[in-house]
């Protein structure tokens, strides 16, 4: 559930459900304004980006879905899983495009959103799926944990401010690329110093 504000600036709720459904809800009248075509998959979680423009929700089969602000009947677009079958678990914006999910594979995903493009894998829990997810006040940290960890991890993304989403883009295949808060090498950068 997140907090937005209509048009009319006021408050609203707006509710990601396991029908499929996103839910908006006027806070001051305690009414249901509007529910949303239902998606072929659970609604997990919702952020809003793009200067509260636009809301993402996560999906139970690991794609991402938008709606614009304002227009929640149905969603406008949708941004296919890269790992299949991996449920996103919770969303967190970094900057105004770019959002990271926690995913019950066990990993945590960035995305640019418009345009669309996936950038890598922030971090890994092994084995674990990834229920919980934070971002700290100055957007250089973010913590994940488990419902079956006592284990808190934190991943360094002071990197993303100074991202440039067209140069990473002609990297390697951003499914399995480790970007640099994941600890992780990746194979081909082996060879990077090569050239």
């Amino acid at each position: 559930m997140i907090t937005i504000d209509n048009r009319s600036n006021q408050p609203t709720l707006a509710c990601a459900s396991g029908d499929g459904t996103l839910t908006i809800i006027d806070i001051s009248s305690k009414k249901m304004v509007i529910q949303s075509e239902p998606y072929k998959s659970l609604l997990t979680s919702c952020v809003t980006m793009k200067r509260k423009t636009k809301v993402v929700c996560g999906t139970g089969e690991g794609s991402l879905i938008t709606f614009n602000t304002g227009d929640y009947s149905a969603f406008n677009d949708e941004f296919p899983c890269v790992d299949k079958g991996a449920a996103v678990n919770r969303l967190v914006p970094v900057t105004e495009n770019i959002i990271i999910s926690a995913l019950d594979n066990g990993k945590i995903r960035a995305t640019n959103l418009f345009p669309n493009c996936h950038l890598g894998i922030v971090g890994h829990h092994q084995e674990m799926s990834v229920d919980l997810l934070d971002i700290s006040d100055n957007g250089h940290y973010i913590a994940s944990t488990s419902y079956f960890s006592n284990i808190v991890k934190f991943w360094n993304i002071a990197f993303f401010e100074d991202f440039d989403v067209k140069k990473h883009f002609k990297k390697i295949n951003p499914k399995e690329f480790n970007l640099p808060s994941s600890n992780v090498v990746n194979a081909t950068d082996f060879f990077s110093g090569l050239e």
